[in-house]
């Protein structure tokens, strides 16, 4: 699991820095889908995860349950598999 996400982490951060140029100075953050409270599984990666991206290109990370995004786009893939 902690490789799974790690390697999503990975593939947000490349996102990110392919799309820089259009950013220009406005602010900037990437959603994970890793929450930070310790009942969730995914919280095993929140360490790594946050210095992966900080440590990147000094990207400000947003993690479960702030991160709105991550979050909205997590529950239309389970409801999607869902209606299937």
């Amino acid at each position: 699991l902690k490789m799974r996400l790690l390697t999503e982490v990975g593939y947000a951060v490349e996102t990110a820095t392919e799309i820089l140029d259009v950013v220009g100075d406005r602010p900037f953050s990437i959603h994970l889908d890793i929450n930070t409270d310790p009942k969730h599984k995914s919280s095993i990666a929140v360490k790594e995860a946050i210095g992966y991206v900080r440590g990147t290109m000094g990207f400000d990370p947003v993690l479960k349950p702030q991160s709105l995004m991550a979050s909205h786009c997590a529950d239309h893939v389970v409801r999607s598999k869902l209606a299937a």
